[in-house]
């Protein structure tokens, strides 16, 4: 009986050890049966903390089209006239402030795209994810009590440490994405002030003037409207997992 022994105590309607292909075709079904709920957990919470990383993305390329705004226009501009395009402006400087214009409002258009995705994405997963926080404070805990009982370099030991750093990890994700997005939105004016904002005309620099006090606030995502998605609330965790440690470990 000890030779055949499997990892998890399991009620099953045969003997497990008549014989080793028994044995083993069930060690194996144990194995996958268990992992199975791992291995989802593992694969979508990723996957949903990085669509908050996608906002973050679409901010770096709004920044990179403002900063270096000046630049585009003046390739358009020399394309346009090494390919004698029909333009319908009097003058260079007419078509230059209009692309530059089109341009701007271009922009516009997307950080409102980028600020509607954030809304539909915290209505989609926001109370997920705070459900996903206040579970991780006692899963945890659970887990690091566990480590502290079971004989190390075990099994159970290895599981536990496994399923412990994959829980950090995917709370760590949460809260590093939403950071960085935090982080993006916030130097989106500075991304404007790098540019070449002082040669545009005042239309285009007022429409600029208009993004920059949009812009003033940052864009946050939030779990359950109450905690913010950053290394400060992974932090928090941290802390709130460990004080309730102590608390059990007196007891």
């Amino acid at each position: 009986m000890g030779k055949f022994r499997l990892p998890v105590e399991v009620w099953l309607p045969y003997d497990v050890t008549r014989n080793s292909t028994a044995f083993y075709f069930t060690y194996c079904y144990v194995v996958a049966s268990v992992g199975n709920g791992a291995i989802g957990s593992g694969v979508i919470d990723p996957l949903i903390a990085g669509l908050a990383y996608q906002a973050t993305a679409q901010l770096k390329i709004l920044k990179n089209n403002l900063q270096y705004l000046a630049e585009y226009v003046d390739e358009e501009i020399f394309h346009n006239s090494q390919n004698s395009v029909n333009c319908d402006y009097t003058n260079e400087e007419s078509l230059r402030a209009n692309i530059l214009y089109e341009k701007i409002k271009f922009c516009i258009k997307h950080h409102n795209a980028i600020l509607d995705y954030i809304v539909h994405y915290e209505k989609t997963y926001s109370s997920a994810v705070f459900t996903q926080f206040m579970a991780s404070v006692l899963v945890i805990c659970n887990a690091c009590l566990q480590l502290s009982m079971v004989q190390p370099f075990t099994y159970t030991f290895f599981a536990m440490l496994v399923f412990l750093i994959t829980m950090l990890a995917e709370i760590f994700l949460y809260s590093y994405y939403g950071t960085t997005l935090f982080e993006e939105s916030n130097t989106l004016t500075n991304a404007i002030y790098m540019g070449r904002w002082y040669e545009y005309d005042l239309k285009s620099r007022n429409a600029l003037i208009l993004l920059m006090e949009r812009s003033k606030r940052p864009i946050t995502v939030t779990a359950g409207k109450i905690l913010d998605l950053s290394l400060v609330t992974f932090t928090t965790i941290l802390r709130r997992a460990y004080s309730l440690l102590a608390v059990l470990k007196n007891y």
